[in-house]
Formats: structure tokens, sequence, C-alpha cells
């Protein structure tokens, strides 16, 4: 039985038997496009292919077998493995004119109109190649490595160019599911070339769609999450246009912001850049107050950007930071990127539900991670600050409904956003609750939750409380700078550190550390209100059992500490006008109350002992302890004040500045220049012995461990007795011993 094969070439219907089809042979193989040079195969039918038609000149003679419509009667797309047949939007196939500049190499031909042609590119004699990608035979050049998509298109292919996509770069990231479901095609080694994106006979040239980033997200999977969000501006901001001026819709979400080629700076950014920090401008020019866009700003007060992280603070193990030059960098600075994953919505979910209507919180918002909660983004990189997360300064537990100023409750913001935000803060510290004019700004910080009806009205300051918003002055009337080291930090009216500033409630407090003996979060915390003592309370440093924190400014009064004036030594279950004892309230707490005192007049912390109409107020302080049915009533002296109506004078030789100073007070507690003596015009309540600062004598009864000033007789004693005012000053409280050594 003989079988026949039926072909079609040019019109022409050609029969040949089963022998002849399956032997092959060059002459007849090249019957396929040049049946008209046969002359066994010239018959009188009129072909399709019209010499007129062609403007393809070879040698000199009309080249029928080159023409498009030659190529088109087999690659019509009908076979499986052919070029589709691509008209409108194909580069390749308009067959125009190169553009003015657009140099060709020698051997890639234009026909007689200077117009490209299916020639241009392919040549039907060459067979070469293998199974390679761009090794595919009848390409004038190899292309396994875009060298010939190279040749031409030079401004698109600088390899390692900051405009264009990289090429010719081996790339470990691609999604090889996605990829193969596109067909991507890769160089030799596994690097990028041109065809990884481009299908020289497809639709713009290119290997995928558009519209929806279909192409983009073959390699780049991740970024896939943006689809959808608030930055897929196909919903968002549907008629803003690229440095192409091409819309979302039309570039597809990738496209917005990203150009494959000829793009502005880093990242092939596709969208206009003020001048400024690569990093921050890349975002404003969407979210800046230039851009015109109606999305969210940043407003005056914003977390700084292009900064190093903490001093001395680690890296942030799970944030980027960048170099200058936008590339990841282990010590790199702190940019928008290294807290904003700008392609994912929600870092804990795989897909965004309606994320480009939704309002963001800590849990979204294109965060790299959750700020929920435990504000897990903040800590990362203020890692000192993680113990308020176990402390009452935690909203989530002491004041779960109250709001900062843009609306959130601590659980929606995250501890953090309870008193800051990164974006559009009230003011400095990027504050987070509202600022009135009542106060300085620094006083605010505290003030805002520690006010009556505020989130810590259980905790206030009182009428009489420690001076704030005030020069610092050691007691010797040094300023900060003459200082070796002040220790606590003083604050500008910006809330900034400044050495020679003024003291402020941060001064003593950090508000984010309740244990300052302790580092990390605290174990013990019951998720309560918790009572602070002298050693915690968000204090800078713990004030017992020795006065640590008050002796940094008040170095001169910590001799008290080990003292028989020291409570924890001679009445440690003492307590003050607010019901502790020297362990909760240090010992200096025992006698001054750096918040809500009842007294004005040193802040003092224990009820005014009696005092006679003429004494000073000064006498009250003294006899609060040092009287009947109080702690000191086993120190009561015989004769306690000074005769009155006998004015001293210490203004002429006797001042502040000498040794033997003698302080004087009025009735009120008001320092005078003349008036009566009173208790601490002899007594340093803070200074037991004169030796130096260890006590050796907890008696008393050494005259050098009896809190004296001094004990020379050149005080303002001398003035009225003469000689005799070293018998007078010593033996001062005892009129027996007095009287004797006055009769001698």
């Amino acid at each position: 039985m003989v079988k026949f094969i039926f072909i079609v070439l040019c019109g022409i219907v050609f029969q040949l038997g089963s022998a002849d089809a399956i032997t092959r042979r060059p002459s007849r193989e090249c019957l396929l496009c040049h049946v008209l040079w046969f002359d066994d195969f010239k018959t009188d039918a009129q072909t399709l292919l019209q010499e007129k038609e062609s403007p393809i000149v070879i040698a000199g003679a009309v080249g029928l077998a080159s023409s498009r419509k030659m190529c088109d009667s087999c690659h019509d797309g009908y076979v499986f493995d052919s070029r589709v047949k691509v008209i409108e939007g194909n580069p390749h196939h308009m067959l125009k004119k190169p553009p003015d500049g657009f140099k060709l190499p020698e051997d890639f031909r234009l026909d007689s109109n200077n117009e490209m042609y299916c020639g241009t590119c392919h040549t039907l004699h060459d067979i070469s190649g293998g199974e390679t990608v761009g090794s595919t035979p009848f390409l004038r050049r190899a292309n396994e490595r875009s060298e010939m998509c190279m040749a031409c298109h030079t401004g698109k292919t600088e390899q390692q160019g900051s405009t264009n996509h990289p090429v010719l770069r081996k790339v470990n990231y691609v999604s090889s599911f996605e990829g193969d479901q596109r067909g991507a095609q890769f160089g030799p080694e596994g690097e990028i070339i041109c065809q990884s994106c481009h299908n020289s006979h497809g639709r713009r040239a290119l290997a995928a769609p558009l519209s929806n980033s279909t192409l983009c997200l073959s390699c780049h999977p991740k970024e896939k999450h943006l689809i959808a969000t608030k930055h897929d501006l196909r919903t968002t901001l549907p008629e803003a246009t690229n440095i192409k001026q091409k819309r979302a819709v039309d570039s597809g979400p990738c496209g917005a912001c990203h150009v494959p080629h000829n793009g502005i700076g880093k990242r092939l950014w596709a969208r206009r850049l003020e001048p400024g920090n690569l990093a921050t401008q890349m975002c404003l020019s969407c979210h800046g107050e230039k851009s015109g866009y109606q999305t969210k700003r940043l407003g005056n007060f914003s977390h700084p950007t292009n900064v190093e992280p903490v001093p001395n603070a680690e890296t942030p193990p799970k944030l980027p930071l960048y170099s200058n030059g936008l590339f990841k960098q282990a010590r790199g600075r702190v940019q928008c990127p290294t807290c904003h994953d700008v392609h994912r919505w929600a870092p804990a979910a795989l897909a965004a539900k309606d994320a480009e209507k939704a309002e963001g919180d800590a849990s979204n918002s294109f965060l790299r991670l959750s700020n929920h909660s435990s504000s897990a983004l903040c800590i990362e990189c203020h890692d000192d600050k993680k113990q308020l997360i176990t402390s009452d300064h935690n909203l989530t537990v002491t004041a779960p409904n109250e709001t900062n100023i843009l609306g959130f409750t601590a659980v929606d913001s995250g501890p953090c956003g309870a008193c800051h935000v990164p974006h559009n803060a009230a003011g400095p510290r990027l504050w987070a609750q509202p600022i009135s004019g009542d106060q300085d700004f620094v006083s605010q910080l505290c003030s805002g939750c520690h006010r009556p009806n505020g989130a810590a009205q259980a905790k206030l300051i009182g009428d009489n409380y420690h001076p704030v918003d005030v020069v610092f002055k050691d007691s010797s009337g040094a300023r900060a700078h003459e200082r070796a080291d002040t220790k606590l930090p003083l604050y500008d009216k910006d809330g900034n550190r400044k050495p020679e500033e003024k003291i402020v409630c941060m001064t003593c407090h950090e508000p984010h550390v309740w244990n300052p003996q302790k580092t990390g979060a605290l174990r013990d915390y019951t998720h309560a209100n918790m009572e602070g003592d002298a050693a915690d309370s968000f204090l800078r440093k713990a004030n017992f059992p020795s006065s640590d924190l008050c002796k940094v400014c008040h170095a001169d009064k910590a001799l008290v500490d080990g003292s028989n004036h020291d409570l924890n030594v001679t009445a440690p279950e003492a307590v003050n006008l607010l019901g502790q004892t020297v362990k909760e309230s240090g010992p200096c707490g025992a006698c001054h109350l750096v918040h809500n005192s009842p007294y004005r007049l040193k802040l003092w912390a224990r009820p005014y002992g009696p005092v006679s109409e003429q004494d000073s107020i000064m006498v009250a302080l003294c006899t609060s302890c040092h009287s009947e049915g109080n702690i000191a009533a086993n120190k009561i002296p015989l004769i306690a004040t000074h005769p009155e109506g006998k004015l001293i004078t210490n203004i002429m030789q006797f001042n502040a500045e000498k040794k033997d100073y003698t302080l004087i007070f009025d009735k009120t507690g008001k320092e005078v220049n003349v008036g009566n003596l009173s208790c601490p015009s002899c007594h340093n309540a803070h200074r037991q012995s004169l030796r130096g600062n260890r006590v050796k004598d907890h008696s008393g009864s050494d005259l050098m461990e009896k809190f004296l000033r001094t004990l020379s007789h050149k005080t303002v004693c001398s003035d009225c007795h003469g000689p005799e005012a070293l018998f007078r000053y010593q033996y001062f409280h005892d009129p027996v011993k007095r009287a004797e050594i006055s009769k001698k």
C-alpha cells in the first residue's frame, strides 16, 4: 500500500510518496521556501507571494523567500512550538525603521526601505545551534547570554548600571514553579539574560503580561503580597503615573514604582525624586507633601532616618540597615525600609484581606515586625527599653482604654505607641499625647498621664514636690560642667539631653525601666499596678539601701548613710507621712518626700515636732524625732534652744564662703543673716562624724560624732562669749557642765 503526504507551499499543492517523505534531501528542504527555483516544480498556477510585494533585495535580486509572509506561512502559531503570530504591539514585528541614533551592527540587515524584517535577526542558511537558550538555529549571532540582544539594545543592558535591570548575574531566588510556568529562560550558568523577561516575538516583546505584574512576580514571588494592598496603586491612586507616564493599571502594580529600564537611581525607581537621602525620598515620592497625592503623611515630627542605630546598641537582628547606596549592610543606617516592608501589608499574614481599604495599626501597616501587644519592632533597636513591657508603664495592662493622638489604644499601637508614634507625632520625642501650653514640654511628658483624670491619676506628685525645670547646682554652687560627672541627665526645653540644662522629671526617672538594678523583662511582674519603693519605681538609680540617687546631686548630704540619722540603722520600722518605712522610701525619704509632701519646707516627710512661738520652724524639723513619744525620745537635750532676744549676725566676719559659717533662719525657715540661732545653726543633720565619712561611735557619746558643724570656737559664738565660746559651744545642751566651766 502506497502512502502519500500532501504539502502546500505558497499556494501550490504537492504530493509526495511516503518513501520520498522519509528520505532527507537538501534540495527538497530548500523547496520549503524556494519552490520557484526548481524547474521540476514550476506550474502555471500563480503563487501567493508576488515579487512586487517584497522590499527585500539580496545580491541584487528580490528576496521573495525572506519576506514576512513566507515566514508566517509556517510560523503562524498553528504548530505548538512555533512563534506565535503577533503583529500589533510587538516592536520586532511592526517592521519599522530603527529610531534615530539606533545603529545596527553590520551583519544585521534592513530591507530596501531601511526597515526591519525577519532577516534582520534571522538567516535561514545557518542551521548551527544546540539545545541551550540562545543557541537556536537561524539566528545571525549566538544569543546564549543575550549577546544578540545587547548588540542592538546597548542602552537597556548596562550590566552593573543603576538604571537598568541587572543582566548576566546569577540568581538563586527564582521560584522554579512560577518561572517554569511561563517558560522563563536563563543563561547557561543560571544567570539573568534578556530572554528571562523578553520574548522577541511576543506581545510588546514580553514573556508575560504586565497588567498584574505576572512577569515581575515570576522571579520575585515574595513581593506578590503587595497585590490588593494600599501600595497597589491600581486601586488607591489609579490616575497616578510613573516616569514613563504609565498608570499602574497599564504597567502593573510593580511598574508603579519600578521600571526595568532607565529608572531613576537605585532600585529601578519609577517615580519623581526630590533631592536628599534616596531611601527617604523614594517613600516621599508618594507620602511627601510635594507629591500631590492624598496619602499618609509623616508630619513635622517623624522617626529620624539616615541615622545610625541607637549608640552602643547591638545591630537589630531582624531589621535591615542600609548603606548610603541603599544596600543592606550590617553596620548601616536606619532608613524607611528598616521598619517597613513596602511589599507586604501584614508581617504575620500570607495574603492581605481588603488591605487596600483597611486602616492600619501596629500589627500591619507594611511593618516588618508586628508591633502589636509587645512592641517587638521598637524593641529590636531600643532593647534597653524592653523592661517597660513588664512594668506599669505598659498601658495595655494598666490603662487599656487610654488612646494616643492618633486615636489608638496601647493594645492597637503597642505599649510604645501609648507615648510615642513614629509619624505625625505631637512634638519632639515623637510624643503621642496632646501637648498644652500651661507647662514646659519636658514636664508634660510625665504630666500628660500623671494628672487629675489622667491615665496615672492614682500617682500624682501633689502640691509640694522636688523642683523641676530648674538649672542644676550642686551643694557647693558649682554648675554641671564643673563637676566630674553628674551621672544624671539634664534636659533642654525640647527634651534633649544637654549637660548644662535643667533638672526635669526624667533626670531622676527612667520611664522605660522599672528596676534599675535589673536588665531585661521582669519575671516577677504580676500584670497589675505594682507599688514601688526606693529600689525601683522607674528611678535611674536605686535609692536603697544607700542614697545613691540623691547623692548624685546632693553629695554633701549623702554622709547621712550609715549614721544615726539613717533610720535603716536606728529605726527601720519607723514610717514617714506616706506610711513608708526607710526601706520603701530610702534613707533620704525618711525625712524628705520627693512627691506629695504636705510641707513645702524641705519637703518634710515627718509630722512637725513641738516648738515655741519664738523658735524657727527649723526647730520643729528636729523635734519631729527628738521629742517625747517619737523615735529619738532618748536624745532630747536638757537645753534645746538659744536664749531668745539675742540677735546674731553672720554677715560680716562669718559668711557662706568660710568654713565656720553659721546658718541663721527666721521663723518661716528662710535663711537670713540676722536672727536667732536654731538647731541647724550648729548641727549638720546629714554628717554625724567630723572625722570623715565613716561613723565610729553610733552611741553619740563622742563629741566628734554628734552631727556638729564644727568643733572650732571661731564661730559667731565668739562675738559675744569671747574665750568662753568654745566651752559654751561644746556644752550648749548641758547647763550643768556649762555652768561649771564658766565658774572656772
